[in-house]
């Protein structure tokens, strides 16, 4: 299968500026509030307008998600946003 044949949105592209809801999932070891330092400093260097935090423990307290809206003006930012959040200590998924 390839991934033209995986493609949810088929040819709709994003259209910006958009709002979305960010999850980032991380193990429960790591300190929640310097996560949220990190993120707050990607958000900020990126110039992206966030608010409404909320967080979430797995039902066994292996993972905590983050939820935060975004509001992003392009694909560009939204790419770089994606990129620099791979380098975030414990991040295991972003949605």
């Amino acid at each position: 299968m390839s991934c033209k044949s995986c493609n949810t949105f088929g040819d709709e592209k994003i259209k910006f500026p958009i709002e979305i809801n960010l999850k980032v999932v991380i193990g429960s070891e790591i300190p929640l509030e310097k996560t949220k330092e990190h993120l707050i400093e990607i958000f900020n260097e990126l110039k992206i307008p966030y608010n409404n935090w909320t967080t979430r423990q797995s039902s066994k307290g292996k993972y905590i998600s983050i939820t935060v809206i975004l509001n992003l003006d392009s694909e560009e930012i939204m790419n770089k946003m994606y990129g620099k959040l791979k380098s975030v200590p414990g991040v295991k998924m972003v949605l």
